[in-house]
């Protein structure tokens, strides 16, 4: 059963394995491509304003998808990563047997899921994600490369090993060893709202957002991640094999992502209760579970699931805490 559960996803895998075979110019298209993310990320969040008092997730939503990679040429990392903002959801998979497995188990294709954190000083992206393995990724709030449960990564490197890992080589035309890496993303809007009798702006909340965001990974640094085999499962199918209890005194991926918006006060830590071991990345990026976002939050419907082109180097950071601050 296991060596045919195997079969099937590599087989899914293979779909995704595409050769580009358009050439473009890198100046013109990262105008291109910039106007083209701002324009639809702007529309939807109009959209999102207009309905955020009419329904604040009481209901459950699923995702749409946008796909763009077989659409359009790759997005270049620097146009990616300027449409990213702190408290985003970035989806990844991976192409090592475990992945694979998750993959075909919760039959979606991304199998990790991880939150965009930004430097306020440098504008520089992170992300903040519970990790099972070692890599070669340096968790700047630890300094060590040894780090596994929750960590602090610079987006491009992390990015970069995936694309090593996962991802494909781009053809000759977009220079010796780049590499495509498809991945997909949630935008998460921060909005004007009145709480209390008082009005809060949009920057306001996102601030906040930011503070708590920071004082939880100083405090839930040190953990490690989610040692159960079966958390996971039990996550995806609780129905049928279990609940899972809360148990924060570890962490899979979107155990840490939900609890970190429950604390940075996107979604509510007391009524209604969000048990954060209660989803997975698949249920996070269909939107098939109940996220009863908080006034001044709101999570896009829309999935935009994108092919970027990373460079055969990927930027570093100091391996210091002070790299955020640099």
């Amino acid at each position: 059963m296991f060596e045919e559960k195997n079969y099937f996803s590599l087989l899914l895998s293979s779909f995704r394995v595409h050769l580009l075979k358009s050439k473009f110019d890198y100046r013109s298209i990262e105008h291109q491509q910039s106007k083209q993310i701002f324009s639809s990320h702007v529309v939807l969040r109009m959209g999102q304003r207009a309905s955020s008092t009419a329904d604040t997730g009481s209901s459950i939503q699923r995702s749409i998808v946008v796909n763009t990679r077989n659409t359009q040429p790759p997005i270049l990392l620097n146009v990616f990563l300027d449409s990213l903002d702190v408290g985003d959801l970035l989806f990844l998979s991976g192409a090592n047997l475990k992945s694979r497995v998750m993959s075909f188990g919760t039959w979606c294709e991304w199998t990790h899921v991880a939150m965009v954190d930004t430097c306020p000083t440098t504008g520089r992206r992170f992300v903040w994600e519970s990790q099972d393995g070692i890599d070669e990724c340096i968790d700047v709030l630890t300094q060590s490369a040894q780090k596994t449960g929750p960590r602090l990564i610079y987006l491009p490197e992390r990015l970069q090993l995936y694309a090593r890992d996962s991802g494909v080589v781009a053809p000759s035309e977009y220079g010796t060893g780049c590499r495509t890496l498809d991945v997909a993303m949630k935008k998460l809007w921060f909005l004007d709202h009145e709480e209390k009798n008082v009005w809060v702006s949009a920057q306001q909340t996102r601030q906040e957002f930011l503070s708590r965001l920071n004082r939880f990974q100083t405090s839930e640094n040190w953990k490690s991640f989610e040692k159960s085999k079966f958390a996971m499962l039990r996550a995806q199918y609780g129905d049928f094999l279990g609940k899972n209890p809360q148990d924060t005194s570890q962490y899979f991926c979107s155990e840490l992502v939900v609890e970190t918006y429950k604390y940075a006060g996107a979604l509510p830590s007391t009524t209604p209760i969000v048990n954060c071991s209660d989803h997975t990345p698949a249920s996070l990026c269909n939107g098939t579970r109940l996220l009863p976002f908080q006034p001044g939050f709101r999570l896009s419907q829309e999935l935009y699931e994108y092919r970027i082109l990373l460079p055969p180097v990927p930027p570093r950071v100091a391996t210091s805490v002070m790299a955020m601050q640099q």
